[in-house]
């Protein structure tokens, strides 16, 4: 956890007084805030709720009391910028919604200019469509990353096809056309939807299609979504290198920052919460 205080079932706790507890699953969300403003709030919370069906767990997640609380968590931390955990934890008998701030790491504005280094790693979500902890994966992406040095690395199944980074979405750029994994095999993250809306903004065909791994040579630019990452150039994957000032991935990069402009104009900042 990041800062002073924690919520748990509505409440604000001190983060020492946090008991970790024997989970049977936990359905999660990161939420990043702008300015003391949490961006595409309500996109977060129907993907929550979309994890929780998809495991068939029934959690009355009230958006409005949820973000009330969440403004108080942040204005307790004295924390304007950051990632926000929503944390839905099933015990045996119960559940608790919790939710704390934790440490982040965004790309520098030299990453979004010049690209960042991808590698590789051979494994695959059990149930990819549900934001669900797994830690096993995880684990082997944070160490891979850690050993290897790149910014993240791109899951590589057991019929040697690419579905999306351990902690990101990810597409391809050909001829002015996108391409990105179908969306069954994938976790939905948020900024991968506003791509899929900027591409149909601008008449931009988005190819949903398995991508072998040895076919990624093929592609002009490639580029991670996610919520930390937002749009951000991949410069490399191993010897494979590209172009990240393709004229494509640039546009929907600065169409991206339009529809946060939009979204934080849409929301100011609410009453009773400076």
């Amino acid at each position: 956890m990041k800062g002073k205080y924690f919520l748990i079932d509505n409440k604000i706790e001190y983060a020492a007084n946090y008991q970790m507890q024997d989970t049977e699953q936990v359905v999660y969300e990161v939420i990043r805030f702008y300015g003391g403003i949490p961006l595409f709030y309500e996109d977060h919370i129907n993907r929550l709720k979309h994890s929780l069906q998809i495991v068939k767990r029934s959690v009355p997640v009230n958006p409005i009391t949820l973000l009330d609380h969440l403004f108080s968590l942040r204005k307790a931390n004295e924390i304007n910028v950051g990632n926000v955990m929503i944390r839905v934890e099933f015990y045996k008998n119960n559940f608790s919604v919790i939710a704390y701030f934790i440490a982040h790491a965004y790309p520098t504005a030299n990453d979004y200019l010049n690209g960042v280094g991808v590698g590789f790693l051979e494994a695959e979500r059990t149930n990819p469509e549900a934001k669900v902890v797994n830690m096993s994966v995880r684990e082997a992406a944070n160490r891979e990353i850690a050993m290897s040095g790149v910014y993240e690395v791109l899951l590589v199944d057991q019929h040697q096809h690419v579905h999306e980074g351990s902690r990101s979405n990810f597409f391809g750029v050909k001829h002015g056309e996108l391409y990105t994994a179908p969306l069954n095999h994938v976790l939905k993250g948020i900024t991968l939807e506003k791509v899929f809306q900027i591409a149909e903004a601008m008449q931009l065909a988005v190819h949903l299609e398995p991508i072998p791994q040895n076919d990624l040579s093929n592609f002009d630019a490639l580029f991670l979504t996610g919520t930390s990452p937002q749009i951000l150039p991949v410069k490399s994957i191993g010897a494979i290198s590209y172009d990240v000032y393709n004229p494509t991935l640039r546009i929907i990069m600065e169409k991206y920052d339009e529809l946060i402009a939009a979204d934080l104009n849409k929301k100011g900042t609410p009453v009773g919460h400076p």
